[in-house]
Formats: C-alpha cells, structure tokens, sequence
C-alpha cells in the first residue's frame, strides 16, 4: 500500500514539477519576447531619430551651401560688374588724356585755373602745367583779373617751373602752399568716381 502512495506523491510532485518548468519556458519566452519587441521599438525609434537628426542636418547643409554659393555668386557679379566699370573708367581717361590740344582744350584749361583759383581764394597763385600744355599761349593775367573780381582779393597768378605728371589738366595753388586744388586727370577721375560708378552701372548694367 505503500508503495501506490508514494509512486502517486512522486507522480504529482513531477506533473507539479513539470508544469512550473512549463510556466517559466512560458514566462521566460514571454519575456524574452517582449524585450525583443522593445529592444526592436528602442532600435526603431533610436533609428528614426538619427535619421530624422539627419535629414534636418542634411536640409541645414544644403541651405547653407545654397546661400554660400549665391553669396560667391553674387560677389563675381559684383566684382566683374566693377572691373566693367573701372575699365570704362580708364578708357575714358586714356581718351582724355589723348584729346587734340586745339582752342577748345586752351579755354578748357583756362576756364579750370580760373575756377581753381576761385576755390583758393585768389591772392598769389601758380599753376602747375604738363610738359604738353606749357606750350600753350594762355591769357594768364586775364584769368588773374576774373578771380579777383570774383573773390574781392587781389590776385597773382604765374606758371610753375614744376611740371605735372599727368600728361592732362592743371593744379592750382597758393605760393605759401596754404592750399592746393589738384586738377590732374588722375585726380578729376577719382573725384568723380562715386558719381561715375553709379551712373555707368545703371546704363551698362539696366535690365541684367
């Protein structure tokens, strides 16, 4: 009689035994598979932020390699369109400075030591003349007469023994060397220059 019992305790103790070692396969499986979902969703989501990270760091790029190459872009326009221009520029100087010394440019000489010597005030003047136009006859005491009676003070003008550099115009100045109006080709130019550059730019550049 003994031995049914025992063999019975035995038989329920491993049915028991079994079914916690089911239970746990269950719980272990379980488990294990939902950490694998999470470790799947951590993996996705932690993928779906490094390729969203990405992608607006991608956009940021792009932008700014956009705006960077129409800055370059529109700085060679820049600078091409002024090299336009400071080429105008010196062409139109150097037909200046080959413009026929005839009547016309004598009275243009003399209406600038006239106006020249106004500016200075009058008083005593000199003129610096290129090596070019010292051979012109220019009514020096006459353009004297207008300045005075233009500023009120009695003017003196005589012809440097200096020469000018520039092959075209004339300086004006004060024997104490008070003041000095230059009147050099290359000194009218850079003067007009902020003028010029604006004006050139609208007629080369109107509708680019």
């Amino acid at each position: 009689m003994i031995d049914p019992l025992v063999n019975r305790i035995i038989e329920d103790a491993r049915v028991k035994a079994q079914r916690i070692i089911d239970e746990a396969e269950r719980e272990a499986k379980a488990m294990i598979e939902a950490r694998r979902r999470e470790a799947i969703e951590a993996a996705r989501r932690e993928a779906s932020s490094i390729i969203m990270k990405a992608e607006v760091e991608a956009a940021y790029l792009k932008r700014r390699i956009l705006v960077d190459a129409r800055m370059r872009a529109k700085w060679m326009e820049i600078v091409e369109k002024n090299k336009l221009i400071e080429d105008v520029l010196r062409e139109a100087a150097r037909r200046l400075e080959n413009m026929p010394r005839d009547d016309r440019y004598r009275r243009f000489l003399e209406d600038r030591i006239y106006e020249y010597g106004v500016l200075a005030g009058g008083g005593d003047l000199e003129v610096v003349l290129s090596e070019d136009d010292r051979g012109f006859k220019l009514d020096i005491d006459r353009i004297a007469e207008r300045v005075e009676a233009t500023v009120g003070i009695p003017t003196t003008i005589r012809v440097s023994d200096s020469r000018l550099k520039s092959r075209w115009g004339v300086v004006v100045r004060r024997l104490d060397g008070s003041v000095e109006i230059d009147g050099s080709l290359e000194a009218v130019f850079e003067r007009l220059k902020p003028k010029l550059q604006p004006m050139l730019a609208r007629i080369l550049f109107m509708g680019v």
